[in-house]
């Protein structure tokens, strides 16, 4: 397990003055309008992972890497899958049972050449039942959604009790340049350098156990999370 971002890395954002951003906090509302949420992340940023040759490597690159001993009956929802990368992937390593939500109609379209894919907004998933879904995959948005903690809590609420969350964040996500497409990196606690440790320490607070936490600089920065939820006999351990 990589906890710490390696030498080189950390080298090169020192020399890019990446460190010097002053950590202020933000929540989502100070920084956008909710009214203006949708318009803001799905047209002013919208953007197509497969017409980045690099991009669309490394999310097939984090699910093969990720994906590859899990059983292929396992029942997956790629959040935010995009246009369909994810899926393509899950349904060559032979995962029969996956589909994937994306609040952009566009993108969706796109997607469904790839699997099945539904229009729907991640935090109200109230058409997914209890406990229902064996595998969350949420690769690059979470930090763009509005309310990251009522998100978490609906994944939560969907995961079967062994169920699987996989979250692929930018990490470190420093300066203020991109507030407006990662209104939720402030929260998360992506904005500063901790190895993490405030975004596992949210992630316990809202219902999770972090089992492994890796830093890869494949496409850019990020921090790798597998977690899954905290069952009810876990409380009195």
């Amino acid at each position: 397990m990589n906890r710490f971002l390696s030498f080189a890395v950390i080298r090169a954002q020192l020399k890019q003055g990446r460190f010097s951003t002053p950590a202020t906090s933000r929540n989502p509302g100070e920084i956008i309008n909710s009214d203006d949420y949708w318009k803001s992340q799905n047209i002013e940023y919208m953007s197509h992972e497969s017409q980045h040759e690099k991009w669309s490597e490394g999310q097939r690159r984090f699910i093969k890497l990720n994906f590859q001993y899990l059983k292929r009956s396992s029942r997956v929802i790629d959040i935010a899958c995009g246009d369909g990368i994810g899926l393509s992937c899950l349904r060559q390593m032979g995962f029969c049972n996956v589909f994937g939500i994306d609040s952009n109609p566009i993108k969706v379209t796109e997607a469904r050449r790839h699997g099945e894919a539904i229009v729907g907004d991640m935090h109200n998933l109230s058409f997914i039942g209890d406990q229902s879904i064996d595998v969350i995959l949420c690769s690059h948005s979470l930090e763009h959604v509005y309310d990251p903690i009522k998100v978490l809590h609906e994944f939560k609420r969907i995961l079967a009790a062994n169920g699987i969350l996989f979250l692929v964040l930018p990490y470190p996500d420093f300066g203020s340049l991109n507030d407006r497409a990662h209104l939720a990196k402030y929260l998360l606690g992506l904005h500063k350098f901790d190895h993490g440790r405030h975004l596992r320490k949210l992630l316990k607070s809202s219902g999770y156990r972090v089992i492994k936490t890796r830093f890869d600089t494949y496409r850019e920065d990020e921090i790798w999370l597998t977690v899954t939820p905290i069952k009810a006999w876990d409380v009195f351990q």
